[in-house]
């Protein structure tokens, strides 16, 4: 687990206007992604790239290890933002941002 800096919160349903940049918003509850998550999520959607599958492959690769498939990814993250957002009435999150993200994410 990374170290976090600035001020955490955990709270549900904020208005859009009530978010703070820097400040971590900690869902819970949180949730493990695991090797099994990766393998039903890839084969579901029946994307065979070897980065999500082949753990030979992605010793190779750029991240040194097999990559969590970027639509599983996605559905977690809307699904941690729904006591926040969604079951709070309030508005849906940026989804164009949250496709930028600036990691990858490994089991």
């Amino acid at each position: 687990m990374t170290e976090q800096t600035g001020k955490s919160i955990v709270q549900r349903g904020l208005w859009f206007e009530e978010f703070e940049i820097g400040t971590t918003y900690l869902h819970r509850p949180g949730r493990t992604v695991t090797e099994t998550d990766n393998l039903l999520i890839t084969t579901l959607t029946m994307n065979v790239q070897p980065l999500h599958l082949d753990a030979e492959f992605g010793k190779k690769a750029e991240f040194g290890q097999r990559l969590v498939n970027s639509i599983f990814t996605l559905g977690l993250a809307v699904g941690l933002s729904v006591g926040d957002l969604i079951m709070a009435r309030r508005q849906l999150l940026n989804l164009k941002r949250l496709a930028e993200q600036p990691r990858s994410v490994a089991h």
